[in-house]
């Protein structure tokens, strides 16, 4: 599945850049280490982070809108409202 290394590095990398300083800054609601995939690890146990300050806006599984994944057995299937 997708990890989260790559978009934490790039969010990390944008709020320290000093060039953005005066602009918004953004966070990631994702498990606390980019090797967890966000599907897999990180939701199934609800999708609670250790990082301090994400818990304002509820777990990870509130935030999800669609899942879509490939099942064992070839068939591709999606979930949402």
């Amino acid at each position: 599945g997708e990890v989260w290394d790559a978009v934490l590095r790039s969010v990390l990398a944008y709020n320290k850049d000093p060039g953005n300083a005066e602009k918004d800054k953004y966070m990631v609601l994702s498990g606390a280490s980019g090797t967890v995939s966000g599907a897999g690890g990180w939701l199934a146990s609800g999708g609670n982070s250790a990082v301090r300050g994400q818990r304002l806006y509820g777990l990870g599984v509130d935030q999800v809108l669609q899942m879509e994944m490939v099942l064992p057995d070839g068939t591709h299937v999606q979930f949402g409202p």
